[in-house]
Formats: structure tokens, C-alpha cells, sequence
């Protein structure tokens, strides 16, 4: 399997938003990305001018962000089913060298 941004993006269910002034500080875009499975990855962007805040700028990097997380949770998931695969592949390969032998000692067939 392929990770590929569009496979992540199939598995969103929904992106919020959340803009807060601090009291003593920027104003804070985070954003909150909800997948399928109801995991929630987080991001955040900051402007510390307020009077330059562009809402949509904000919003992007905090996408980002939390985007640029999901690349690594998915990368690690996609890696652990291509080893589960390939340990089963194992498993079953020396199942079947096992009952071969078994078969060759039992029938002397050559096998």
C-alpha cells in the first residue's frame, strides 16, 4: 500500500477550528482533525501581531500541523500491516516446508 496525502485526507471525518486571543500573548488558531476511528490530531499557529491576523493563514498552519502527524501515525500503520503480512507469509511458508517433509518421511515419496 501507497500512503499518499489523498488516502489520509479519505480517512477525515471532520476538521474544526478554534481561534483564542491570550490575554498576554498571540492570537491562536488551533486546529482539531477528527479521523474515521475518532482520533483526533491537534494543531496550532500563532501571530503574534493581532492586528495582522489573517484567519484563513491561521487555519492553514494549524492544518498543517496536525496534518503532518497524521503522515507519521499512518506511516507507522501502513509499515506495521506490511510486516504483519509478512511474518504471516513466513509462518505459513514454514508450515508448509514442515508438512512437506512430513509428507516425504511418511510416504517416501522424494517430496
Amino acid at each position: 500500500m501507497k500512503l499518499t496525502k489523498e488516502l489520509i485526507e479519505s480517512k477525515i471525518k471532520n476538521v474544526e477550528y478554534l481561534v483564542k486571543d491570550l490575554e498576554e500573548g498571540p492570537r491562536l488558531t488551533l486546529c482539531f482533525i477528527t479521523m474515521n476511528n475518532g482520533f483526533i490530531s491537534t494543531g496550532q499557529s500563532a501571530c503574534i501581531d493581532a492586528s495582522s491576523f489573517v484567519k484563513e493563514d491561521g487555519e492553514k498552519y494549524a492544518y498543517e500541523q496536525a496534518f503532518s502527524k497524521l503522515w507519521e501515525l499512518e506511516a507507522y500503520v501502513v509499515k506495521e500491516e506490511q510486516y504483519q503480512k509478512d511474518l504471516r507469509l513466513a509462518e505459513y511458508t514454514a508450515v508448509i516446508n514442515e508438512i512437506k517433509k512430513l509428507k516425504s518421511h511418511m510416504f517416501n515419496t522424494g517430496d
